[in-house]
């Protein structure tokens, strides 16, 4: 109909399920998951009704619970973005393992995006979406995200660097990023040893 919400349309949430399929089977993930994309694209794309939340998505076909949740999440980040700017923060490549990461932030979300490079490019990558409380955090967020992948020698694509600069100087420390000891000991305490 000519007065159709603002909505996404089903072709996108189509093409959407397509892409997760590509990255899944390039990723080698379990073929399962790979299979579970597909199935949901082709149920969709047959889907009689427009697809506009999570709900709804969840009565189509080979979606479950778990990607009706992606599906949903990816509905509202659209309808953010038609309203907020979308602002890049890093944009990373892992050369040895052909890998690309990157986060960009829109009002309080968080919007991380990986997959394979091949080429002279990025492949088709997956998505994943924090809800932060403020547009502050959500910047954090992304900028201790970016931090830890920089830590595992990803790289800055060009014209990364300035962005994560600028969103560093910007973010506030992310939530407990000072007391960091006690969580499993994946991130050490500042090293006060050896400080003659």
């Amino acid at each position: 109909g000519a007065n159709m919400p603002a909505s996404i349309s089903n072709k996108a949430l189509v093409a959407k399920l397509r892409q997760w399929h590509s990255a899944a089977a390039d990723a080698d993930h379990s073929s399962q998951q790979a299979q579970t994309f597909r199935r949901a694209a082709a149920s969709l794309s047959a889907h009689p009704s427009e697809v506009t939340s999570r709900e709804e998505a969840l009565k189509v076909k080979f979606v479950g619970e778990k990607l009706s949740s992606l599906l949903g999440q990816w509905m509202s980040f659209e309808q953010l973005r038609r309203e907020v700017p979308l602002r890049p923060v890093a944009a990373l490549q892992h050369d040895e393992e052909g890998k690309w990461w990157a986060v960009a932030v829109c009002g309080v979300v968080a919007w991380r995006s990986w997959g394979k490079r091949g080429g002279t490019g990025n492949r088709q990558g997956f998505d994943s979406w924090e809800q932060c409380a403020t547009e502050a955090q959500a910047l954090s967020f992304a900028v201790a995200k970016s931090k830890r992948q920089l830590a595992k020698e990803y790289a800055h694509a060009p014209g990364s660097a300035e962005s994560y600069e600028a969103a560093s100087a910007e973010a506030p420390p992310a939530r407990g990023q000072r007391q960091t000891a006690g969580r499993g000991g994946a991130e050490q305490p500042p090293a006060a040893t050896g400080a003659a």
